[in-house]
């Protein structure tokens, strides 16, 4: 029987993660299976040609279950059996599996893998089982949630300023540190930074696109990012790839992150929300969030500069401006 075909894992009705047989919690959304029945077909968006839980991949990782599907990718969790450890498996999707895309896996394996910082997902590996017919980046378990799940969770503008200092210096130090590296992330969000255990933020996928590229690459960058976190020259120009455009997405992750809004809300189709991406200033901080500390709101609202220039020279000018008004020491990694 193909391993990637016919028996698909079961999956969590309360969160869609697919749960291996046997198991009683879903480790993404903590539901017991007492709790929620669960279903054998995959949620919405999941494709069907899902790996088994316990297929080996290029006989070293074990596959466990399905931590979430995107347009490119499917992520799993899997037992690496050579170090006995929990990592994630990130593989392309099967529609997906051709030269291109696979050409721009290894790219972001390769500039992955160069940036070693404690706030920024590992890259352990990359690997090509032709058996199966999977290709995979091999990265640290940091676990399912995201600081999306976070917000989602907590009470609207509960946030004490002390957490101001733990994750948004912990965040811009991981982009400083890849712009250093010549790797810019362009799909900043909050779907894309992972909390630890210890509510420490670790950011992930890094690595699609690099600012550096190859003069006589015809290739386009994997993923052109997301529309609401995306900065006004990214979205004019979809081959730009500065690094300033980071800082615009910091801009309005931070902004989210103090008042649950974002600078420009997304609440009609997307050619008119280019339009005033482009055009409109966004909603001065202070207006939705009155008792935001004045350093911060200026802060915040500079990343949201339409024009480039008039950002911070570089994300590690970002990280000065925080730490000073945000009373901590910059990070020095």
């Amino acid at each position: 029987m193909s391993e990637t075909s016919s028996i698909t894992p079961r999956f969590c009705y309360n969160c869609g993660a697919g749960v291996v047989t046997g198991r009683r919690i879903c480790l993404r959304c903590n539901t017991t299976m007492d709790q929620v029945p669960m279903r054998h077909t995959p949620p919405s968006g999941l494709p069907v040609n899902l790996l088994q839980a316990g297929s080996l991949v290029v006989d070293r990782y074990e596959v466990e279950e399905v931590e979430s599907a995107g347009r490119l990718h499917v992520c799993y969790r899997a037992h690496d059996r050579l170090f006995q450890r929990s990592v994630t498996l990130r593989t392309l999707k099967a529609s997906e599996n051709n030269p291109n895309r696979l050409a721009e896996l290894r790219r972001q394996a390769r500039n992955q893998n160069a940036l070693a910082h404690p706030h920024i997902v590992t890259t352990l590996d990359f690997v090509e089982d032709r058996a199966k017919g999977v290709v995979a980046i091999v990265e640290e378990y940091v676990g399912t949630r995201t600081l999306r799940d976070w917000l989602t969770q907590r009470t609207p503008l509960s946030l004490p300023f002390a957490a101001y200092r733990q994750l948004m210096l912990p965040i811009t130090a991981a982009v400083a540190f890849a712009h250093r590296h010549g790797v810019v992330h362009r799909n900043l969000k909050p779907r894309k930074i992972f909390l630890d255990a210890f509510e420490r933020p670790k950011v992930s996928d890094f690595g699609l696109t690099s600012y550096a590229p190859p003069q006589h690459s015809n290739s386009l960058p994997l993923l052109l990012g997301t529309l609401e976190y995306m900065a006004p020259e990214q979205a004019g120009n979809p081959l730009v790839i500065e690094p300033k455009a980071d800082l615009y997405s910091l801009g309005v992750l931070f902004y989210e992150l103090v008042s649950d809004q974002l600078p420009i809300e997304k609440n009609t189709n997307d050619l008119d929300f280019l339009n005033r991406l482009m055009n409109e200033p966004a909603t001065p901080l202070v207006q939705c969030f009155p008792s935001v500390p004045s350093g911060l709101d200026a802060v915040i609202m500079r990343c949201l500069e339409k024009d480039p220039d008039d950002r911070y020279a570089s994300a590690d000018d970002l990280m000065l401006a925080l730490a000073d008004v945000l009373g901590a020491a910059p990070y020095s990694v």
